[in-house]
């Protein structure tokens, strides 16, 4: 006689762990994404290459400042991904194509740093943002 197979349970799901000490790419990815969801709230823009780099540049060297100063990207995360999704919509509504430039992409971050969701209290003197 066969011995009966047990019923196969489904896998647990893996847990998402949030990271205690991101790294400046966890950071740059986060907010990339946030910009995204920006351009994409204001309708079927693309982000072009030169755009995506130009803004990986730019905030790069801010994020590391901030970082090397004992910021806490945990205490700055939501208005940084605010300013960062604001971005997004100041980029999809100053192109003039269907795809973001670099031009574009740098007047956008002009405007984030003076947005006043920067988490400071002068607008444009955000730990992130500055």
């Amino acid at each position: 006689m066969a011995k009966k197979k047990k019923a196969s349970r489904p896998k647990p799901r893996a847990r998402k762990q949030r990271v205690k000490n991101p790294t400046l790419e966890h950071i740059l990815s986060e907010c990339a994404l946030a910009v995204g969801r920006g351009v994409g709230s204001r309708g079927s823009k693309d982000i072009g290459e030169d755009a995506s780099a130009q803004w990986l540049r730019h905030f790069a060297i801010k994020f590391k400042k901030a970082l090397r100063r004992g910021e806490s990207w945990k205490a700055s995360r939501t208005n940084v991904l605010t300013v960062a999704f604001n971005m997004g919509q100041f980029a999809s509504d100053q192109a003039a194509g269907t795809t973001i430039t670099a031009v574009e992409a740098e007047a956008a971050a002009r405007n984030a740093e003076h947005d006043p969701a920067c988490p400071v209290t002068a607008p444009g003197g955000g730990r992130f943002c500055a």
